[in-house]
């Protein structure tokens, strides 16, 4: 799978958890070769409103932001979010 279709799968896993038109931008930067962008928005969505994520999604976050140069920073801001449950 190509680096704009992971970033589109991991922000539809969202979809119930932060505002569905940041997913849409963030699906569009990485439809447009902006694949940091679409991942530092995403996690600094999440950060901004305390979103709980599962273990196996912050480690694709970190995957991702490692393939697209993100700030690590803001990837790991997201550590005391993740739950043995996103529900």
């Amino acid at each position: 799978m190509q680096l704009a279709d992971r970033i589109k799968h991991i922000g539809h896993r969202f979809v119930d958890r932060i505002d569905p038109q940041v997913i849409s931008d963030a699906v569009e930067y990485a439809d447009f070769s902006e694949c940091r962008l679409a991942i530092e928005m995403l996690c600094d969505q999440l950060f901004e409103y305390d979103v709980p994520i599962t273990s196996e999604e912050f480690q694709q976050l970190q995957q991702l932001a490692t393939e697209t140069g993100s700030d690590a920073e803001r990837i790991e801001a997201l550590r005391p979010l993740v739950r043995t449950s996103a529900s």
